[in-house]
């Protein structure tokens, strides 16, 4: 999706480059951990090229972000 000539991404996609699910994004966002993502007209979540790179970097300097062994 492309608004302003801007990529727009959902939160589908942030999924894929992060390598995390989505219950895990929602927990992050919640936490405080990352940004809190804007939203469409229909209330989905959406993010901005400048939004990912941002939560790449914390994730690279933080050890909360890394994957945890399942239970």
């Amino acid at each position: 999706m492309i608004i302003n000539n801007d990529k727009i991404f959902r939160i589908r996609d942030l999924m894929v480059r992060v390598n995390r699910n989505k219950r895990t994004i929602v927990h992050w966002e919640r936490a405080g951990k990352i940004p809190i993502a804007s939203r469409n007209k229909i209330n989905e979540r959406i993010y901005d090229e400048k939004d990912i790179q941002v939560i790449l970097e914390l994730m690279g300097k933080d050890s909360f972000y890394e994957r945890r062994p399942k239970r």
